[in-house]
């Protein structure tokens, strides 16, 4: 029987509402060995955190419909203190990523996102 030592991260959710940028997310978490979910917006992604405890991490927009990201920083902190948050925004100059870093956000990055930065902030949150 041969054993692997290899340790499985745990999964990401992608949490946007724009359809473009979730699937350009995954494909590049993907090429680095990260299994990834998807949201289209906060309510969501609650939805996926109650369902699915492999999640470890969230890549989460802020301004989004039905639940924004603040919202959900909030929620994701009270209900699943453990799981990291990537805080991802273009709007209003910064200041969205001012409050979610306020709120809880591990990290942050402004839109249009540098993947490379994105792909760093992924792997080494999920190491800690």
């Amino acid at each position: 029987m041969i054993y692997s030592h290899e340790r499985r991260l745990p999964a990401v959710l992608v949490v946007d509402d724009e359809p473009d940028v979730r699937t350009l997310i995954k494909a590049v978490l993907e090429l680095d060995g990260h299994d990834v979910v998807m949201a289209a917006d906060g309510r969501e992604a609650c939805d996926v955190l109650a369902r699915l405890a492999s999640v470890g991490l969230v890549v989460l927009d802020i301004v989004m419909p039905n639940k924004e990201g603040i919202e959900t920083i909030s929620f994701v902190r009270r209900q699943h203190p453990h799981v990291r948050i990537v805080a991802i925004s273009g709007a209003f100059g910064g200041q969205c990523l001012q409050i979610a870093r306020h709120l809880g956000a591990d990290a942050t990055i402004a839109k249009p996102i540098d993947l490379q930065r994105l792909r760093q902030s992924v792997m080494s949150l999920l190491q800690a």
